[in-house]
């Protein structure tokens, strides 16, 4: 009997001990699951949290593009002349008058003939 009795707990020793490695093996098992789902979890955050910034950023530039158009309009009339200026011609003294070149001779010439060198009794002619 002391035979079959060792045989005997040999026998459970050895089925215990096999349970045990399963349970072990299935416990592991679960833990890897666990951290491959914490895992998946944190991902599944991270790409969220990535659309979240990417939406705010969209929101915030949307906000700001009204002010930005303005911005940029200014820029481009900031060097540009704001106020009216007037030009005129270089005009001679005689063409600001309303004198031609031809009218200005006969003009020269009559002062000339009847205002320095005053004839007697001639009368200007026009």
């Amino acid at each position: 009997m002391d035979k079959q009795a060792q045989v005997t707990g040999q026998g459970y020793k050895d089925a215990y001990d096999r349970a045990m490695e399963a349970f072990f093996k299935e416990q592991g098992q679960e833990i890897a699951d666990l951290a491959a789902m914490r895992q998946a979890g944190a991902d599944e955050r991270g790409i969220e949290q990535e659309m979240i910034n990417a939406q705010k950023a969209a929101f915030e530039q949307e906000r700001e593009d009204p002010y930005k158009k303005v911005q940029f309009a200014q820029s481009l009339i900031s060097g540009l002349p704001t106020g009216t200026q007037s030009t005129s011609a270089n005009l001679s003294p005689l063409q600001q008058l309303g004198i031609s070149a031809d009218q200005a001779s006969k003009l020269v010439k009559w002062i000339n003939d009847y205002i320095i060198n005053k004839p007697d009794n001639k009368t200007p002619t026009t």
